[in-house]
């Protein structure tokens, strides 16, 4: 099987430039410099003063910025360096035995719905710590690069044995048990459990994509699995890696317990929860991985999840020490709570695409029919003035699409993303002219927002400004729960517009392509059908061939961007905070930790002296 991941990590060596560090204090503190030990001196990374630190040479013109931000001025490129993921293995108790015990705390809600076979399942990789899967994503913090994600075996022995382009043949682990509790008991996972359960995901909403060209799944014996495809899927092992494609037992799934009850073979157990509130996991005490010492896992004997809706309160709750991590939104938070809490450990990554704020639309009603009025409201934005005021520079022009399967370490530049993403006032009134708009759209245009305070809020509020500007009125109205605007966007019943923030699970370009954007896809929320698009996105899947398929790819994207089915907004870099006691919960391209797709990494986080 061709390795993507270290193919494009070979490729992209040597293609990243060293700056100068400008902020930081003497090798071996962590915080405003983002790990200051790191980033600092020449380009070599074999220096002599070991593992590419450097050696120092700019660190006099450091002194005294350690807690001073006003002295602070990166630019992205500088602050995409200095706090590279991969200075994480720095860290002054990296490499060492972890610790057993301690809680861990973060900020995090509880789902609307436990079930990974119902509609809101693409929702659910934040808590796969309860369950595993055949293959998931690796989070650590001594990644090589953590902007390239990397895959590994879970309950499967190892990576499958692929003796043809149809056939995938997994070993699984004998050791694997469910968690002791009813209805399952403690009982030993089969390979029927994972035959149970991907049979009912090709009848679900959100993973039916995956298995759409798989033709049979067999078990030769209890610890094999042999999936057969009809045809060549490009597509199949990097879509099946995505943390939503759980292993679950078929008593459970049989009683309907699926909804608020889960159970699985993970290495936690839900413990309690409040619906739309907080949640607690406690360690699964007969869970069956150990680590590479012979160590049972998880090292944590608990982990909170706090319900902190305000971005203002969270930050508070974490510079008070209330929760353990913080992703803080803005380039200005960061200043703010590493100023008041310098030893903050800092790691910035690539933003993945599949989470990003942009608009929806209803493509068959008036005027988003019009594709004039689709390209006007899109030049409209002023999208570099967005990301250098609101997002304080750390951010790049969005859009949907997997930028690393292209060898790209950051996302794409605006050139590379058609005629509209640019702005363009006059040209937009021309269109709407055009339209027969000339002297703007009369009827505000409703667009329903799945945010209600935070930074892809304010970007949402600023972009719709910008359409004001130009003649378009909008009618703005707000989210009021989960339950409500997931019923909105997944059923494709919003009004006219819709400002979301999950593109759909992605980390093979299929999920941008043929289950975004081809027509009989379920999850094309889009409205999008056209028959260029459908062939494109059909060939590509089975295209094996990797020059082959960028060249569909791409061919799919120059059409998406010109029709504007979606009109994109900015995509801003993941700021990994963490307190200088947490361990392991680096976020990687695809695998946020310690809430996204790498939230199974929790059994690998630990605490230094169990957090006090």
């Amino acid at each position: 099987m061709r390795d993507r991941r270290n193919y494009w990590a070979n490729q992209s060596r040597g293609h990243l430039s060293r700056r100068r560090v400008l902020g930081g204090a003497a090798a071996g503190s962590t915080g405003l410099a983002g790990l200051a030990l790191v980033g600092c001196g020449n380009d070599d990374e074999d220096s002599p003063n070991g593992n590419g630190n450097g050696n120092g040479a700019d660190l006099d013109d450091a002194d005294g910025l350690q807690g001073n931000t006003s002295e602070i001025d990166l630019d992205l490129e500088e602050f995409r360096e200095i706090y590279h993921g991969r200075h994480l293995s720095d860290l002054p108790h990296a490499g060492r035995q972890p610790e057993r015990g301690g809680t861990f705390r973060m900020s995090s809600v509880s789902p609307t719905s436990w079930d990974p076979t119902g509609p809101a399942a693409q929702q659910l990789p934040s808590y796969a710590l309860i369950h595993n899967q055949l293959i998931r994503f690796h989070n650590s913090d001594d990644m090589e690069n953590h902007n390239f994600q990397e895959v590994e075996a879970d309950v499967a022995q190892s990576m499958p044995e692929q003796p043809d382009e149809l056939t995938y043949t997994f070993k699984l682990r004998p050791e694997v048990e469910f968690a002791d509790l009813p209805p399952v008991d403690g009982r030993s996972m089969t390979a029927e459990d994972i035959v149970y359960s991907f049979e009912a995901y090709r009848d679900s909403p959100a993973q039916a994509p995956t298995f759409n060209d798989v033709e049979s799944i067999e078990t030769p014996d209890e610890e094999t699995i042999v999936i057969r495809t009809g045809v060549p899927a490009a597509y199949f092992l990097d879509t099946l890696v995505i943390t939503y494609h759980w292993i679950f037992s078929p008593e459970q799934h049989d009683q309907g317990g699926m909804d608020r009850n889960p159970i699985g073979t993970g290495p936690f157990m839900l413990a309690s929860e409040e619906e739309l509130g907080g949640y607690v996991y406690e360690r699964n005490p007969n869970y069956w991985k150990q680590d590479e010492h012979g160590t049972q896992l998880p090292y944590l004997d608990r982990i909170e999840g706090q319900y902190i809706p305000s971005p203002v309160d969270a930050d508070a709750a974490f510079r008070n020490g209330a929760i353990d991590h913080r992703w803080p939104q803005t380039y200005d938070s960061w200043r703010e709570l590493v100023t008041s809490n310098p030893n903050v450990v800092t790691q910035v990554t690539t933003p993945p695409p599949s989470a990003q704020p942009f608009f929806v639309m209803n493509l068959d009603e008036e005027p988003l029919n019009d594709v004039r009025v689709r390209r006007a409201m899109s030049l409209a934005i002023d999208r570099q003035a967005i990301i250098d005021s609101l997002a304080g520079g750390m951010a790049d022009f969005g859009y949907g699409m997997d930028f690393t399967y292209f060898g790209r370490e950051w996302p794409f530049e605006p050139d590379e993303l058609g005629d509209y993403h640019h702005y363009d006032p006059e040209r937009a009134r021309e269109l709407l002219a055009e339209a027969g708009y000339e002297n703007g759209i009369p009827e505000p245009i409703h667009v329903f927002n799945r945010w209600t305070a935070g930074l892809w809020f304010e970007v949402s509020v600023a972009a719709m400004e910008m359409w004001r500007q130009v003649g378009i009125e909008i009618e703005h109205d707000y989210s009021q729960d989960q339950a409500q605007w997931q019923s909105l966007y997944y059923g494709t019943t919003y009004e006219q517009m819709m400002l979301v923030s999950t593109v759909g699970p992605g980390y093979d370009p299929d999920a941008f392509t043929y289950q975004s954007l081809h027509s009989e896809s379920p999850r094309n929320y889009f409205h999008v059908d056209n028959p260029d698009l459908d062939r494109l996105c059909e060939q590509q899947r089975h295209e094996m061939d990797v020059d082959a398929r960028q060249d569909l790819i791409r061919q799919i994207m120059d059409i998406d961007l010109d029709e504007v089915y979606r009109i994109w907004l900015i995509l801003t870099y993941k700021i990994n905070l963490r307190h200088p006691h947490v361990y392991n919960v680096a976020d990687a391209m695809a695998a946020w930790a310690p809430v996204g797709w790498g939230s199974h990494n929790l059994e690998q986080t630990w605490l230094v002296d169990g957090g006090n």
